[in-house]
């Protein structure tokens, strides 16, 4: 497999003493995986390692090359998202994932989120939002597209304002009635995406 080396450069992946920030590529859609690569090995101090067609060419891929990061452009349904993200996590401890995905959905953002991926983006997002999120992962730090980000905050306010000020309004039996309920929605969801794929 070939790669595709960047200039020695400046830029938020580079210092005096750091080796290249290693970014392995994975997606479906040629013209799409082609346009990551080149977006991502303009990047400063950044190289992409190698690359991948589809979910189990990710994951044997991804265990060879070790890299940094990978990046999970594939359009994958939900629960092939949550599959890949958590074996590449389970082999690969300090490999991190950032998922670039078609869809907006909140829902998806939140399992991929859960099942190990440190950053969600939408494939519509400008090239600027891929390097911060880029940056953001590498500092240990989540990313989420902003829209994905508005519609998780809608979703999740009022859970996280209770769990971090309770509404004293409410008695400690009410508001651990709200949290427990807002879990079971959570893992009601999981097992609607993941249950139809054991069924087979």
């Amino acid at each position: 497999m070939s790669e595709v080396q960047t200039p020695p450069s400046k830029g938020p992946f580079t210092s005096e003493a750091s080796a290249k920030y290693r970014i392995f590529v994975a997606d479906d859609d040629a013209a799409s995986r082609l346009g990551l690569i080149v977006s991502l090995g303009a990047v400063p101090g950044v190289q992409i390692c190698g690359r991948a067609t589809n979910a189990r060419e990710t994951v044997r891929m991804a265990k060879r090359m070790r890299p940094d990061l990978v990046v999970l452009g594939m359009n994958l349904r939900a629960v092939s998202v949550v599959e890949t993200v958590r074996r590449i996590r389970n082999a690969l401890p300090r490999t991190e994932v950032l998922v670039v995905t078609p869809h907006d959905s909140p829902e998806v953002a939140r399992i991929a989120l859960r099942a190990g991926a440190r950053g969600f983006l939408s494939k519509s997002d400008p090239h600027e939002e891929l390097v911060a999120a880029m940056y953001e992962v590498r500092k240990g730090r989540l990313h989420v597209t902003r829209l994905v980000a508005s519609k998780l905050e809608t979703e999740t306010e009022r859970i996280a304002k209770l769990d971090a000020s309770p509404d004293p309004t409410l008695t400690p039996q009410e508001i651990a009635s709200v949290l427990a309920r807002s879990e079971m929605k959570m893992q009601t969801e999981f097992a609607q995406i993941v249950e139809p794929r054991n069924r087979r």
